[in-house]
């Protein structure tokens, strides 16, 4: 042990004197004014990174000096300031400040449109969502983010969106799920030699299988993830994946062991100076103590926990070092320490209730864009108030007590036995009666808490149950990687009104042709999603199944596959589609399309006019007269842009007047951004849907899929 703490001792004394050298080299050049900007820039990121835990304060202002000066010329650099304090922030638990500074680095991003920035930001609202509880926002942003990162084909983002994914299903209880988020994620650092990640997925993955009781695979994990943050030279990391290792081995009973990993973590963050993992540490130390029956060794421990956490107000730190002094009180039969430790921890878990609370009022707030108020910050402001007036009453009364106690001594001395006998009766009917009120008070309290549990199980469920419809939904919608390969000149703007959606685009490719449609099934959310699927196997069996090759064909025989599929059932079902159908030959340019109320739109290389080709005003499914569809054969040039969308775009309420978008005003947009790109397009039209939209609810699902010949 004490050579193992010396090796240890020495490899922090030379990380520490390079560190120290890489501070004031970087200090060196970002307050050296004849440095290039953008070199200063990069400098004081990295110095406000490596001192955030040591001066916090300094760190937030030195990234504030940077986003100021470079905001004007460099707003990606000014951009990356932000990103770095949003994640600062986010660290301490400041979830208002984190949210503000990376809307901030978000927007000076998309100013430069630097597509890593802009997944990055996905990333860290994911990160802030998942820590105030808001899975079904984090999943979202986190998806968002593996998307940009997937097409610009960033491997190291792609791992750190897999890992928020992962981390997702790990506290929603699907820890299986998240394994495989976590591999995959650590298939793609390998690839790119990335330890530092590859250390990451590790201990995220090992808290999986911990959850599991799969304790030899959770080891495994604790331990590889150890042995790489030690041979890369983090600390920080180190110490945590260390502490890790001994919570395991005190759920499997092994007390000692723990302690021995909790004492080499202990050295490396006294040695650190790294506050809360000094305090997390100590107090392990006191509950694996405690277990050992050590128990003036376990208050030593908590005692010192206690203290740093009170430094830094760790409110879970101090509860959970509390109870332990206070059990270990009891243990040695010291009631009178024990009593006041309960009462303490009583404060403690009426603090940390607040704290629950306020957490639900940001959360609250979050969901309207942080636009007047950032209430996490000054609710903790409040708090910390609130617990310095408790310790003012506690001084107040402790004063007001030795005051009471004098006055007592004088009229015990005057009255003698008779009186002093009385207050002891009275304090001890007054106590019985507070007793019996507490009693009362926590028997309402465990019935309401009850009933909101059960409540809040029930919403997990249900949005569980939709979130999961969700990925079988995503499921029948081709991959991007398809996508970009068979029409790499192309974009799909999908927007799904609820989690799930009755809109869906379909992509099939049969010898020389690609087919592709949008199509806009009955009604939205999870009925519009059940009907979907229906439509979208009913289409590629006609295709891939069936042999039928013509749009017209194709879109006949999928109208009777989804009638027989929706007649088997006892009451009339008119549920189907409104589709948009195209096959286009990448070998000599001809198209052939079909469309179910929905039309076809082509803008012609530099025409400034829309030409639409109109659909057969009847739908995919049960219908008064229903006639065989009509195959339109059109002959495309270089340079066209072909169009063909859902209904949801156009009918979308918004602007000044709350009225319809309409396809007129669509139609003179898409003329306007026909200079665009493709993938600049679908971003501009999906900019203009939202400022559009504005504060109005969006009525429908959106899909417009656009490709250039």
């Amino acid at each position: 042990m004490k050579s193992s703490l010396l090796i240890l001792l020495s490899a922090l004394c030379l990380f520490s004197s390079a560190q120290q050298a890489q501070l004031d080299s970087l200090k060196g050049v970002f307050e050296d004014n004849q440095e290039h900007d953008t070199l200063r820039a990069e400098a004081a990121i990295k110095y406000a990174n490596y001192t955030e835990y040591s001066d916090f304060q300094g760190a937030i202002e030195i990234l504030d000096e940077q986003i100021e000066s470079t905001k004007s010329r460099h707003p990606i650099w000014a951009g990356r300031a932000a990103h770095a304090k949003a994640k600062m922030f986010q660290h301490k638990s400041k979830f208002g400040l984190s949210f503000k500074a990376v809307q901030e680095a978000l927007d000076y991003f998309e100013r430069a449109n630097f597509k890593s920035g802009i997944a990055h930001c996905y990333n860290i609202k994911g990160n802030i969502y998942i820590d105030m509880g808001e899975y079904d926002k984090a999943m979202e942003f986190y998806l968002k983010s593996l998307e940009v990162f997937e097409e610009i084909e960033n491997l190291n983002g792609q791992a750190i969106a897999l890992c928020g994914l992962g981390d997702i299903n790990q506290l929603t209880g699907r820890p299986k799920a998240s394994i495989d988020y976590y591999k995959e994620a650590i298939t793609i650092d390998s690839m790119q030699n990335y330890p530092p990640g590859i250390a990451a997925s590790m201990v995220n993955m090992g808290g999986a299988y911990h959850r599991m009781t799969q304790y030899e695979k959770a080891k495994e994990c604790y331990s590889k993830a150890a042995e790489i943050h030690k041979d890369i030279g983090n600390p920080v990391g180190y110490s945590n994946a260390l502490n890790n290792l001994g919570l395991l081995l005190m759920d499997q009973g092994d007390d000692l062991g723990a302690i021995e990993y909790y004492k080499k973590s202990l050295f490396i963050s006294d040695s650190l100076k790294e506050t809360e993992g000094m305090s997390i540490t100590n107090r392990n130390l006191g509950s694996a103590e405690y277990n050992q029956g050590n128990f003036q060794k376990a208050i030593a421990y908590c005692m010192r926990a206690k203290e740093l956490a009170d430094r830094d107000s760790i409110l879970d730190s101090q509860y959970e070092a509390c109870l332990c002094l206070r059990e270990s009180y009891e243990a040695i039969g010291d009631y009178k320490k024990a009593y006041e430790y309960s009462m303490i921890t009583d404060e403690l878990e009426d603090s940390l209730h607040n704290v629950s609370s306020m957490r639900d009022i940001t959360q609250r707030e979050m969901k309207y864009g942080f636009n007047k108020v950032l209430l996490t910050d000054s609710l903790a402001h409040a708090e910390e108030l609130k617990l310095q007036r408790a310790e003012k009453r506690a001084s107040d009364a402790k004063k007001n007590a030795e005051i009471q106690r004098g006055r007592w001594l004088i009229m015990a001395s005057i009255a003698g036995l008779v009186i002093l006998l009385l207050y002891a009766f009275i304090l001890w009917r007054s106590n019985m009666a507070r007793k019996r009120a507490n009693k009362i008070i926590r028997h309402q309290k465990a019935e309401v808490e009850l009933q909101k549990d059960i409540v809040e199980e029930k919403n997990k469920e249900i949005i569980d149950s939709i979130t999961y419809a969700k990925r079988l939904q995503e499921a029948i919608l081709p991959p991007q990687r398809l996508v970009k390969e068979w029409l790499p000149q192309s974009f799909i703007l999908y927007k799904p009104k609820d989690i799930v959606a009755g809109d869906f685009y379909w992509m099939e490719s049969v010898d020389n042709w690609i087919y592709f449609a949008a199509a806009d099934c009955t009604g939205h959310g999870v009925p519009g999603a059940m009907v979907s699927v229906v439509c979208s196997n009913a289409l590629s069996k006609s295709l891939l199944e069936e042999g039928k090759s013509s749009p017209a064909s194709i879109l006949d025989r999928t109208r009777e596959l989804v009638i027989e599929r929706f007649g088997r059932s006892e009451e009339e079902i008119k549920d189907g589609m409104d589709i948009s159908l195209c096959a286009l030959n990448w070998k000599t340019g001809e198209m052939q399309w079909a469309g179910a109320n929905n039309p076809l739109w082509i803008i012609r290389n530099g025409s400034d006019e829309v030409e639409e080709i109109k659909a057969d005003k009847q739908p995919i499914g049960k219908y008064g007269e229903s006639k065989a569809f009509t195959n339109h054969i059109i002959k495309l040039e270089k340079g066209d842009s072909i169009y063909i969308f859902s209904d949801g775009y156009p009918d979308q309420f918004g602007g000044e007047r709350g009225k319809k978008y309409k396809s007129g005003k669509l139609k003179r947009y898409f003329l306007s951004i026909q200079e665009q790109d493709m993938g600049s397009q679908r971003q501009l039209l999906s900019d203009e849907f939202e400022n559009w939209r504005g504060d109005i609810e969006q009525i429908d699902d959106v899909c417009i899929i656009g490709v250039k010949i």
